[in-house]
């Protein structure tokens, strides 16, 4: 009797961490889609280019997003604009709750 509970305790254990991973998982893509759409829309009103075709991928990385382009011209003109792009994505991120303290943008 004693082992079942053990085996169900670990089952509900491990469904509890199962849902605490999802739910992680989706609030890092809410951020790495906020964080997108603020680069290409920031980049768009002051460079006045469309870079969503250069993009490869945005990553989140504990308080830093890793954004991945295909040109490094675009990467240049990126880190021109960053302290903007940063406090964009924060903004925009503090208007759903999200907070995310020393926010960093890294390109590669």
């Amino acid at each position: 009797m004693r082992i079942c509970n053990n085996v169900l305790n670990m089952q509900k254990l491990n469904t509890l961490l199962i849902q605490a991973l999802n739910k992680t998982w989706k609030q890092d893509q809410v951020k790495i889609s906020i964080a997108t759409s603020q680069i290409i829309t920031t980049f768009k009103n002051l460079k006045n280019i469309d870079i969503k075709n250069y993009i490869i991928s945005v990553k989140l990385i504990w308080n830093t997003f890793i954004v991945k382009t295909s040109k490094p011209i675009i990467n240049t003109e990126l880190l021109t604009i960053n302290e903007t792009l940063i406090q964009n994505i924060s903004t925009s991120l503090l208007n759903i709750w999200i907070n995310i303290k020393n926010l960093d943008i890294k390109y590669k």
